[in-house]
């Protein structure tokens, strides 16, 4: 019923160039190769967008034109390569190359994921022994507090008087998290240079989050200029599909220094890299690359990004263990021990009078 909402994803773009490539090598139509993909793909979201595709190509657009009017599924650079391989008759090159690369993309997705499948287990345990803490226990041990008419440490108090507010006004502590949700993704949406420096400063997720950045730029440059695309083209390809605000400012500023003196793009790219977006290895690997083979430079520093991002990836669990579950997991226990203190000085008074009156 819902299946119009479904997201597109890397797997589903990865598929259908898959299946591309493979009429293409046997010779057909990329109209057929669209056709295909339309009647087995099981994505809702998918079918509608090959459907839209096939129409417009059946009308006489190209292949890529046909692309470009689904931006959210095919990046920019993907529809530009797809367009140069239409023109220059190097569409098995292109679309090889576009296959390689997503497969990449794609296994490191699925790295990613898989690392964080546990750390995301552990914070979803705590946030429920959390609410059932603050919702039902924390407010009983109050109440039996409260009935003894015991002085309570001032901690206890806070403890208690947390929980009951907890209770009373969950729905204003419901409103008040979904107004800094809202507002704090329309402030993403007004400064990406605060979502950026979020993203890259997140505890354990901030590393990857930045070699995966690396790793487009030099898959990009790497697949263009191996398809023998000129290098300021393959920099404005890399520029359009980057989601990261300094990496795009950094790389159009490099292509306008280009442009408008003739430098080299490795000259551009060092006076450009104001916010040190580009880290020192890529520069070295591309002063050698200068010299000849630059997109195979790219392409297996590429490779050497995806293994990178797999490394940091198997460290998630221990980082987010030490940056947020291990503080979280403290706060639990100090909201128990702040209840359970006062209940065993009870306790231990209670046998220290029962002892008294024995004596």
């Amino acid at each position: 019923m819902f299946d119009f909402l479904k997201k597109t994803s890397i797997e589903d773009l990865y598929e259908f160039f898959y299946v591309w490539q493979m009429y293409e090598d046997f010779g057909i139509r990329s109209e057929e190769a669209v056709a295909e993909c339309a009647k087995s793909v099981k994505n809702q979201a998918v079918k509608t967008i090959m459907e839209g595709m096939l129409k417009d190509m059946k009308n006489g657009a190209s292949t890529a034109d046909a692309m470009r009017k689904f931006p959210d599924f095919f990046p920019t650079y993907v529809v530009e390569m797809v367009q140069i391989g239409e023109r220059s008759g190097q569409m098995h090159e292109i679309l090889s190359n576009l296959v390689f690369s997503l497969d990449h993309e794609m296994e490191m997705e699925k790295d990613i994921r898989s690392a964080m499948w546990m750390p995301k287990v552990f914070i979803l345990l705590l946030g429920l022994c959390f609410c059932i803490l603050v919702f039902y226990v924390i407010p009983r041990m109050g109440d039996v507090l409260n009935e003894i008419g015991m002085q309570l440490p001032l901690v206890t108090r806070f403890v208690l008087e947390f929980g009951h507010f907890m209770v009373s006004y969950w729905f204003l502590v419901l409103i008040f998290f979904g107004l800094l949700f809202f507002g704090w993704q329309r402030l993403m949406v007004v400064r990406p240079d605060i979502r950026d420096v979020v993203r890259f400063h997140i505890p354990a997720l901030g590393a990857i989050r930045l070699a995966q950045l690396h790793f487009r730029l030099t898959s990009i440059l790497g697949m263009c200029l191996e398809a023998n695309v000129p290098i300021r083209t393959a920099v404005r390809f890399a520029a359009d599909s980057s989601d990261s605000y300094y990496m795009r400012g950094t790389l159009m500023a490099a292509l306008r220094r280009m442009e408008a003196s003739g430098s080299s793009f490795l000259d551009a790219l060092q006076h450009s890299n104001a916010y040190d977006i580009i880290p020192d290895n890529i520069f070295i690997l591309l002063r050698v690359g200068s010299k000849g083979n630059l997109g195979q430079i790219m392409l297996k520093l590429a490779e050497r990004k995806q293994k990178e991002i797999l490394r940091l990836s198997k460290q998630v669990g221990d980082k987010l263990a030490f940056s947020v579950i291990m503080p979280a997991a403290l706060i639990l226990v100090f909201l128990v021990l702040s209840i359970e203190l006062p209940i065993w000085d009870i306790m231990n008074n209670n046998n220290l009078s029962n002892m008294g009156g024995g004596m």
